[in-house]
């Protein structure tokens, strides 16, 4: 049980946090902003390779992101050569690797959700179904730390942030998500971990472990699906932001 101080979570006090942080401002410096910058004319295909992309390269400082982003999506539009370094580890030949993949799976499947439902089923949660999509991802690619970092697994442990928030941007509707998928349901999303999220879970008491995996999210997503079962993730965004704007200590 969490200590007598710790807050009470709520969903008045959620709803709050979104009317705060969830607002054209925020989005505008979020990955997701990026990608619905880059692909304007809502071609499914372009904003799902774009997103996975986005989502993918996620990882650090948010200006830093946005300048990785940005040259990544820039430069596969225009075709021109992807520098060496694309994001902290993430090299040029990875992301070039995933790219062409990523398309493969597209023309194969249909699409990147097509791909995804290979291994998923509805109810019982999105881990085989990223399992599968990782699994897919990696077929036929170098084993370096770029490609296996974009493409986590969570049979491995992995808390699979930048997969889970991909998912979300794939699946939820309204909201800052693009709800391009439309045969998994919003119930069976896991939260994306990230340092403002896992912040917020501890201000919360909404998870008391130190290690940063699969069995966290899972355990973070619990409590929020106690709240809201059909759509645990409404509130991803704005608990996400709120933390880059104020912090949760």
């Amino acid at each position: 049980m969490p200590p007598e101080s710790t807050p009470a979570l709520t969903i008045a006090l959620l709803d709050s946090l979104r009317d705060e942080a969830e607002n054209a401002t925020r989005l505008a410096v979020d990955p997701l902003g990026l990608v619905l910058a880059a692909c304007p004319n809502g071609d499914s295909r372009e904003r799902e390779l774009g997103a996975y992309v986005a989502a993918g390269l996620a990882m650090g400082n948010v200006v830093a992101i946005g300048r990785s982003v940005t040259r990544v999506l820039d430069c596969w539009r225009t075709g021109a050569a992807l520098p060496f370094t694309v994001h902290r580890w993430v090299r040029g030949p990875d992301m070039e690797h995933l790219l062409g993949r990523l398309s493969e799976l597209q023309a194969h499947y249909g699409s990147l959700e097509g791909a995804f439902l290979d291994g998923y089923s509805p109810g019982r949660g999105v881990a085989s179904g990223l399992s599968r999509l990782s699994a897919l991802v990696r077929e036929g690619l170098p084993t370096t730390r770029g490609i296996v970092s974009l493409s986590a697994d969570p049979a491995d442990g992995s808390a699979c942030k930048r997969l889970c928030l991909f998912l979300r941007w794939m699946v939820r509707q309204g909201g800052f998500d693009l709800g391009l998928w439309s045969r998994v349901s919003p119930a069976d999303l896991v939260v994306p971990l990230d340092v403002h999220v896992i912040g917020f879970a501890r201000r919360y008491g909404l998870t008391t472990r130190a290690t940063v995996n699969w069995v966290m999210a899972d355990e973070v997503t619990a409590r929020f699906r106690a709240l809201a079962p059909e759509d645990p993730l409404r509130w991803d965004f704005a608990i996400s932001h709120y933390g880059m704007m104020k912090g949760w200590a």
